[in-house]
């Protein structure tokens, strides 16, 4: 399976190895009381659902230590942005809206390769169909 990904209208799978996407399954759910002095218990005042959050790790391979780091230097730049662009995970006909929250880690596999971690953060936990469907409600 591909572990598909895709960020800013650029579809990250195509150019590096996304070797892994992980994430919470359960998102969490935020409830809001509020506390009234001449009241036992709390009132309930509401609630949403966290952010969606993922971990992802992808190879990047050089032929030589330039071409390595040239690799590295282009991912940062596609993965760079600075407010919420179009996010593609796992299913190409699904998007959200991310943007990744620290700065890449990097870890040495070997000479020529490298493992990049990320972490994308969705701050909307939905994700919208590019399908649309028109329903007839007559």
């Amino acid at each position: 399976m591909v572990n598909y990904f895709m960020f800013n209208k650029s579809e990250i799978n195509e150019l590096y190895l996304v070797t892994n996407i992980t994430r919470e399954i359960i998102t969490k759910k935020k409830i809001e009381t509020l506390d009234i002095a001449s009241r036992d218990g709390e009132v309930f005042n509401g609630s949403k659902y966290a952010p969606l959050e993922y971990d992802i790790t992808i190879l990047i391979s050089g032929d030589d230590e330039a071409d390595l780091k040239r690799k590295i230097r282009d991912l940062k730049n596609l993965l760079y942005s600075k407010v919420p662009v179009e996010v593609r995970l796992f299913d190409e006909t699904k998007f959200s809206y991310g943007i990744i929250s620290d700065d890449i880690d990097l870890t040495p596999k070997s000479a020529l390769e490298v493992l990049a971690k990320e972490h994308l953060i969705c701050h909307m936990p939905l994700f919208y169909s590019i399908n649309l469907k028109k329903k007839d409600h007559t």
